[in-house]
């Protein structure tokens, strides 16, 4: 079921991306998920009632239609498929669900406490829910982790961080987007590291845990700013300069100034150059 594959081409991945605006959210996201190489218990194609299913909640109202669209446990990585419900029961594994909203702009205190509600509904099964709205996509995923010994009592698992993929832009989704989501590609992992191999829900679930580590993302955009300053202070010509200090100075000012053009470009203040 999973086989290998060459170095992606990022072509490759906006087509992927852009299948959300021509194909159902639920075809969209199989085929998301088969791209990254990761195997799923397929479940219902049918949208369910979330407001029937767990219960009326003020947060759902800006949901349109909910989806599961399957689930990842270690039989699916020997090709044993497991039936996949979509009650709130124990699950060897994690779930994926496909939601789209009724809101052009939800924001992330509105994604992240939906993703709350169904991990806490399902307590034995991480949750990664994959939203739609409007022309954009968000991708959630929220940590998990046993209770203290003062809290054995309860159960199921704690419900941790939520961390949030927000905005990705289906008609043209920025470089920066397109790297993380490659990253959860399975086969990455192996790429990377040949004592990675992905082949049970945890090991995935692990993976994914650092794919979307807000502040690994940080070290890995200052680390390749740093390369890029490095790399325009050892190339960059100043007619008439050759202090390093001064060089220095006019790369960190126009790396300031290229980031903010980026920054207002992105706000709308400033035309796209695309």
């Amino acid at each position: 079921m999973i086989c290998d594959k060459t170095k992606r081409n990022p072509i490759n991945t906006k087509q992927i991306i852009k299948n959300f605006k021509i194909k159902s959210i639920y075809e969209a996201t199989l085929n998301f998920f088969k791209y990254l190489n990761v195997p799923l218990n397929k479940a219902i194609k049918e949208s369910i009632d979330i407001n029937n299913l767990y219960g009326k909640n003020k947060a759902f109202d800006i949901v349109d239609s909910t989806y599961m669209i399957g689930g990842i446990d270690d039989g699916i990585f020997k090709d044993k498929e497991t039936p996949v419900e979509p009650k709130p029961q124990r699950y060897m594994g994690l779930l994926v669900f496909a939601i789209e909203l009724n809101i052009d702009s939800p924001t992330r205190t509105q994604l992240s406490t939906i993703s709350r509600i169904f991990n806490r509904k399902f307590e034995y099964t991480p949750i990664v829910i994959l939203f739609k709205y409007s022309d954009k996509l968000s991708i959630s995923n929220t940590q998990r982790q046993e209770y203290s010994e003062n809290q054995k009592w309860r159960e199921g698992e704690k419900v941790g961080k939520v961390t949030i993929l927000r905005d990705i832009d289906i008609d043209n989704p920025h470089r920066g987007h397109i790297d993380i989501l490659e990253n959860m590609d399975i086969l990455k992992a192996k790429n990377t590291d040949k004592t990675k191999q992905i082949n049970s829900y945890e090991a995935l679930y692990a993976y994914w845990q650092k794919v979307f580590d807000v502040e690994l993302l940080q070290n890995r955009f200052y680390t390749q700013l740093f390369e890029i300053f490095q790399n325009l202070v050892d190339t960059t010509e100043l007619c008439g300069i050759k202090d390093s200090g001064l060089k220095q100075e006019f790369v960190v000012r126009l790396i300031g100034r290229v980031l903010f053009l980026k920054f207002l470009e992105k706000k709308g203040v400033v035309p796209s150059s695309k």
